[in-house]
C-alpha cells in the first residue's frame, strides 16, 4: 500500500470515528494586513487561533472553517495553510475551496500527527491559514467566520468548542487608486530633464 493510500484510508476512518466533546473554548480570529488600501492592491487576511495548550493538550488535530467576504470588492488570489498541524505535504491534508459560494471561502487541514507531536509542536496561538485578497473597487468590506468545526489529535479525536464567532469580524476599507496630480507629475519632469542636462554637459 503506498503512502498516498495509506493516507487516504486513515482520513475516511478518522470521518468515520465517534468524535467526543471537551471543555476547552477556542479563540478564532482574522487579522488583516492593513486596515486601509487603494483599488488594484492585495491584503492579507491572518486566520488565527488562540485558547490551545501552550506544547500541551489540547492540541489541534483538524479544523474545516468558513470565511465570507465582499465579493463586490474583494476577489480571492491565494490561500496558504500554516506548518502547525505538520509538513502539509507529508503529515496533513489541506483543502480550500471559493467556488461554491461567491463571497465565502472554505477552507479544511487534517493532520495524521500522533498528539503527542502535535502538543511538541503546537504554542496556545497561532496562523492556521493566510488568505490573500485583491481589491477592485472602492467601500468598506467586512471578513468574518460563519462556520468552525474543530477538533483535537485524540484517538478517537474530541470536537473543541470555540467562542462566539461573531469576535472575528473585521473591516477593510478600500479607497480610489492614487493618481499623481499634473502639479506633481511636472516637477518629476522638470527634474529628470535637469539631470539629463547636467549629464551631458559633464560628458563633453
Amino acid at each position: 500500500m503506498n503512502k498516498l493510500t495509506l493516507l487516504s484510508t486513515l482520513f475516511v476512518l478518522l470521518l468515520l470515528l465517534p468524535i467526543n466533546q471537551t471543555a476547552a473554548s477556542l479563540i478564532l480570529s482574522l487579522e488583516p494586513s492593513a486596515t486601509s488600501i487603494n483599488v488594484n492592491e492585495s491584503v492579507s487576511i491572518d486566520l488565527n487561533i488562540s485558547g490551545l495548550g501552550s506544547f500541551s493538550a489540547p492540541s489541534l488535530g483538524a479544523f474545516a472553517i468558513d470565511l465570507y467576504y465582499d465579493p463586490s470588492l474583494f476577489g480571492l488570489s491565494d490561500v496558504q495553510f500554516g506548518s502547525f498541524l505538520g509538513d502539509p505535504t507529508f503529515d496533513a491534508i489541506s483543502f480550500f475551496d471559493s467556488t461554491s459560494f461567491p463571497g465565502s471561502v472554505y477552507v479544511e487541514e487534517v493532520s495524521f500527527l500522533p498528539d503527542f507531536e502535535l502538543d511538541f509542536l503546537q504554542p496556545d496561538a497561532f496562523t492556521l491559514a493566510t488568505l490573500e485578497f485583491t481589491s477592485f473597487a472602492e467601500g468598506a468590506g467586512d471578513f468574518g467566520l460563519s462556520f468552525a468545526d474543530l477538533s483535537d489529535a485524540g484517538f478517537p479525536p474530541n470536537s473543541l468548542l470555540v467562542e462566539d464567532l461573531e469576535t472575528a469580524l473585521t473591516s477593510v476599507t478600500v479607497d480610489a487608486e492614487q493618481v499623481p496630480e499634473p502639479g506633481t507629475l511636472l516637477l518629476i519632469s522638470i527634474a529628470v530633464f535637469v539631470m539629463l542636462r547636467i549629464r551631458a554637459k559633464a560628458s563633453v
